[in-house]
C-alpha cells in the first residue's frame, strides 16, 4: 500500500492561495504573489469576446444590452442578467448545493519540515505493531493466541472510529475558518497515515489468524473502511513532498461535513469527495453487491457501460469503473448512505465539459474554457496576426476584487491548464509587453451526482 499521508504534508507546504471566498471571514479574499504586470496591463479598446465587446477589463454585452455570441456567465453583464449552464459529460460529488462553503486554491512543494513528523508516526507504527506479532507469537495456547488476535483486531476497529471522528472535526473546524487550508491539509496527511499504518497492520493480523488453527477473521469491511481516509491527491502529495514530483496546486472546499480535492498532474484531473453525510456506517451492508454496483451507475450514466468491478460486500463496497478518458472509483455506503467517495481521473485532452470564452486584446487572443468550481480549466493564447500559438506566456489568476498569483506559463501549443476558482474570477495572459485579460469568469454548475 502506497503511502499517502506524507503527502498531505505537502500540501500544508501550500504558499500561495489563488483565491478564497465564502461565508467564513478567514477564507475570503486570500491571494498571494501579486504580478505588477497584471495589475498595471489595460486592454485594447476594440477587445472583442465572439461579437462580445470589452470594455476596460470586462467582458460586456452588445450596445443593446442583449448578450450576442456563445458567452454564458452567471450575474450581469451590461446590466443583462445571464443564466449559468450545467456543462455535459461526466457527473461529479459534489458538496450540497445549499450550503456554505470555504475555498481555496493551494499550492504546494516539496519540504521536508512537515514531513518529518509523519516519519516518526510511520516508525512508531511498524513497531507497535511488530510488538503485536509478537504477542501474539508468544501465547501459551491456542486459545491465548485467539484472544490475542480477536483483542489486535478490536484495537484496529476502534482506532478506525476515531479515525473519522478526528477527520470529521478537522473538516468541520476548516469549514468555520477554525484550521487553515495547511493545517487541514497536515491533519489529513495525519489521518492517512494513522490508516495506513492500522491497514498494515490489519494486513499482519489477519495472516496471523490464518496460521491459526480452527480459526478465521474476517477483515475485508474494516479494510476498506480505513481505505476511505487515502486517495490519488493525497498520494501525488507524497511523491512531491519527496520531491519526486513537480509541485502543483490543489483545490481545496469544505463544508461541515464534506471535502472536495482536487488538482492537475501530468495531463490528468484529479479529484477526491468525501461526504460525511452520506456514510450510513451503522448500515448492516448490501444483501446483494450488484445493488452498490448499480448505486455507482445510476449516479454516473454517461461511464455506466465502463470496466466495473466491485469489492467487499459490507458497507462500504468499493466499485471501480475503467473507462476511456480515465478512472472512477467509488465507496458506496448501504443503508441511507449512497456514494460517499468519490476518486476521479480524467485525460485532459477528452474533458469536453468545458464552455468557451474569447477576448482579443492587444495582438493576443485568448481562449477560455470554463467549467464547475474545482474543475480544470484550459486557457490558450494565440497571437491575432500569424495564429501562431504563443508559448512561454505567464498566466495570472485572481478573484475579481482581489491580487492575482501566477499559476503558470502556456506550452508550446499556447495552453495551460488550470483550476477554477470556486467564485468569479479573472485571467490575464502577459506576453510581454502584450496583455488580454477575460474578467467576471463565473464558475459552471457542476453535473451534480443526484442527492
Amino acid at each position: 500500500m502506497k503511502p499517502l499521508p506524507v503527502l498531505l504534508s505537502l500540501l500544508l507546504l501550500a504558499a500561495p492561495v489563488v483565491a478564497a471566498v465564502g461565508p467564513i471571514d478567514g477564507h475570503a479574499g486570500e491571494v498571494a504573489g501579486v504580478v505588477p504586470a497584471d495589475a498595471a496591463a489595460a486592454p485594447s479598446a476594440d477587445a472583442t469576446t465572439n461579437d462580445v465587446t470589452a470594455a476596460g477589463d470586462d467582458v460586456t454585452a452588445a450596445g443593446d444590452g442583449t448578450v450576442v455570441g456563445d458567452v454564458a456567465a452567471q450575474g450581469t453583464t451590461n446590466g443583462t442578467s445571464i443564466q449559468n449552464e450545467t456543462p455535459p459529460g461526466y457527473n461529479v460529488l459534489s458538496l450540497p448545493p445549499d450550503a456554505d462553503t470555504a475555498w481555496s486554491i493551494t499550492g504546494h512543494s516539496a519540504n521536508l519540515g512537515p514531513a518529518s513528523e509523519l516519519e516518526v508516526m510511520r516508525t512508531t507504527g511498524r513497531m507497535q505493531t511488530e510488538e503485536i506479532r509478537a504477542n501474539v507469537e508468544r501465547a501459551s495456547s491456542l486459545e491465548e493466541r485467539q484472544r490475542r488476535i480477536v483483542a489486535a483486531e478490536s484495537g484496529i476497529r476502534q482506532a478506525e472510529v476515531s479515525l473519522h471522528q478526528r477527520q470529521r472535526r478537522a473538516i468541520e473546524a476548516h469549514a468555520a475558518g477554525e484550521i487553515s487550508d495547511e493545517e487541514l491539509l497536515v491533519e489529513l496527511g495525519r489521518i492517512a497515515l494513522r490508516a495506513e499504518i492500522l491497514a498494515d497492520r490489519l494486513d499482519v493480523v489477519k495472516n496471523l489468524a490464518d496460521e491459526t488453527e480452527g480459526f478465521n477473521l474476517a477483515t475485508e469491511n474494516l479494510q476498506l473502511r480505513l481505505a476511505v481516509y487515502q486517495g490519488p491527491i493525497r498520494s501525488h502529495a507524497v511523491d512531491v513532498a519527496r520531491g519526486e514530483a513537480a509541485p502543483n496546486r490543489v483545490f481545496v472546499e469544505s463544508t461541515t461535513d464534506g471535502l472536495v480535492l482536487a488538482t492537475i498532474v501530468d495531463g490528468t484531473y484529479v479529484r477526491e469527495v468525501f461526504r460525511d453525510d452520506k456514510w450510513d456506517r451503522g448500515a448492516s451492508g448490501f444483501e446483494d453487491v450488484s445493488d452498490a454496483r448499480n448505486v455507482t451507475t445510476s449516479a454516473y450514466p454517461n461511464i455506466a457501460d465502463s470496466d466495473t468491478s466491485t469489492l467487499g460486500s459490507g458497507t462500504p463496497v468499493r466499485v471501480t469503473l475503467n473507462h476511456d478518458p480515465g478512472q472512477l472509483r467509488t465507496f458506496v455506503s448501504a443503508g441511507d448512505g449512497g456514494v460517499f467517495v468519490e476518486h476521479q481521473t480524467r485525460d485532459l485532452e477528452k474533458f469536453t465539459e468545458g464552455e468557451t470564452l474569447n477576448t482579443t486584446q492587444d495582438g493576443l487572443n485568448l481562449t477560455i474554457e470554463r467549467t464547475y468550481a474545482g474543475g480544470p480549466v484550459r486557457v490558450t493564447v494565440v497571437d491575432t496576426e500569424t495564429g501562431d500559438p504563443i508559448q512561454g506566456a505567464t498566466v495570472t489568476v485572481a478573484a475579481d476584487q482581489g491580487e492575482s498569483t501566477e499559476v503558470g506559463t502556456t506550452n508550446e501549443e499556447g495552453q495551460l491548464w488550470i483550476l477554477s476558482p470556486g467564485d468569479s474570477y479573472r485571467v490575464t495572459v502577459i506576453d510581454d509587453p502584450r496583455v488580454a485579460r477575460l474578467t467576471g469568469i463565473e464558475p459552471m454548475t457542476p453535473p451534480r451526482v443526484e442527492e
